[in-house]
């Protein structure tokens, strides 16, 4: 989830964080399109933190002590975010943002109060100030920087360079000290994260990513590093041997596919060398990633829910805190035991406001031309994030992948949908004489 209790910085680090948050800042004044980056920054930071075993010790990469202030330096760039939006007034607006992202905030705030309940009152405030600092702008601006119709592709893209960045950081540390990549006695791969199943649910939803914009970014100038970086990362997500991160990345490969069967059949031969080139070079670097486990039953999670539902039930209304419960394996489990019966009811109704918005985005995938494939795409990920709940704990996360990917999804497809329904409403009989009654030839470019 992240815990609030920031470090204390050294001065020179602090002098050189402002100076890199003046550049970004001024970058933001030019153009707000240039946040894009920031929210790269955002989900980078998000995805990397502290392993630590069994036994309590850490188990430091060499990126320590940024894992160890991932939360002040995710703060700090939600802050910087912020400070950025205050320029740029005139191109937001509230009416844009997304209703899963306005429960998300929801949900941030009730968390802060109960905290407030568990943990003292400075700790809730805490909280709250966190919440705000870092989901509000992230729901503010997405929608902004989706103007144009290659938008959609380019916010994308950005997600490939947290990607390469994220790969290159692994790639570092096995040079340095490859044993710190896994974890466990099973050696499961970790990479530059905490545990082996937040690496897998990162890696599914950036191997999804790649290969769609692989299929469908025709404005790219090449687009062969997609398929590399999918490559790459189902080599790590069968190394992390999470059975959940396997499931996830189905999940999305079904979504982005079964339209284009047809054609992408084509591709599998291609898919299908590359990931045998990347076994191959895992087997010849002598690599045990624990791959047997994917194919393994052994039940780990029932135990862990059965135990996650009697502490709910000790404190249905308030819950126990977020602190004095046994694991983060369900989300909505998780709800009830930290923080009562009312957190449930909040990410329940999150679930019909995303289903709601699901069913929007299908009704209109025929008027959005080339980007019906992005709302393939979206409605994905989001059946992704849901069914991932049930064996994580991501949708009470203030710092993680997922929490990003979402709030991106989310303002992206909103704007999408309401650009679509502009269209519509304002030239109705040019857009029947213009689609000719055959709506997936629409482009919202045009």
């Amino acid at each position: 989830m992240g815990n609030e209790s920031f470090t204390n910085l050294p001065i020179p680090a602090v002098i050189f964080a402002i100076a890199i948050g003046l550049v970004v800042w001024s970058f933001l004044i030019v153009d707000v399109r240039h946040s894009r980056w920031l929210i790269g920054l955002m989900l980078f930071v998000s995805a990397i933190n502290v392993a630590i075993t069994w036994q309590g010790t850490i188990f430091g990469s060499w990126l320590l002590p940024l894992q160890q202030n991932r939360s002040t330096l995710f703060l700090a760039t939600g802050v910087l975010l912020g400070l950025g939006l205050l320029l740029q007034l005139q191109v937001l607006s509230i009416r844009d943002i997304a209703g899963q992202g306005w429960m998300l905030l929801v949900i941030g705030l009730f968390q802060g109060v109960m905290r407030g309940v568990h943990d003292g009152f400075v700790q809730g405030m805490m909280s709250i100030g966190f919440a705000v600092a870092t989901i509000l702008p992230l729901i503010t601006i997405i929608p902004a920087l989706h103007r144009e119709e290659v938008d959609w592709f380019k916010f994308l893209r950005i997600f490939m360079w947290v990607n390469l960045a994220w790969i290159a950081c692994v790639a570092v540390q096995f040079v340095v000290n490859p044993s710190k990549l896994t974890l466990g006695s099973e050696d499961r791969f970790i990479g530059i994260t905490s545990n082996p199943q937040h690496a897998a649910m990162t890696l599914s939803v950036f191997s999804t990513v790649a290969l769609w914009l692989f299929m469908n970014d025709k404005s790219s100038r090449a687009r062969w590093p997609f398929l590399l970086l999918f490559g790459i990362d189902i080599v790590m997500l069968m190394g992390t041997g999470s059975r959940t991160g396997i499931l996830l990345l189905f999940i999305g490969l079904v979504a982005i596919l079964y339209r284009r069967m047809g054609r992408t059949v084509l591709l599998l031969p291609i898919v299908a060398g590359v990931l045998y080139l990347a076994f191959f070079l895992a087997g010849q670097l002598d690599l045990d990633l624990g791959f047997q486990r994917v194919v393994s039953f052994e039940d780990t999670r029932t135990g862990r829910w059965i135990q996650l539902w009697n502490e709910g039930m000790e404190a249905p209304l308030i819950g126990l805190g977020r602190y004095d419960i046994a694991g983060t394996e369900n989300s909505y489990l998780m709800a009830v035991a930290a923080f009562g019966l009312p957190m449930l009811a909040l990410i329940l109704l999150l679930m019909a406001v995303s289903l709601w918005h699901c069913f929007k985005l299908w009704r209109s995938r025929p008027y959005a031309g080339s980007l019906a494939c992005y709302i393939d795409l979206t409605l994905g990920f989001n059946v992704m994030y849901f069914i991932g709940a049930m064996l994580e704990g991501h949708i009470l996360a203030r710092i993680a992948p997922m929490l990003i990917f979402f709030l991106c999804f989310s303002g992206a497809s909103a704007k999408l949908l309401q650009q679509i329904e502009e269209w519509k409403s304002t030239q109705p009989d040019e857009f029947e004489e213009f689609t000719g009654g055959d709506h997936s030839v629409l482009s919202l470019s045009e």
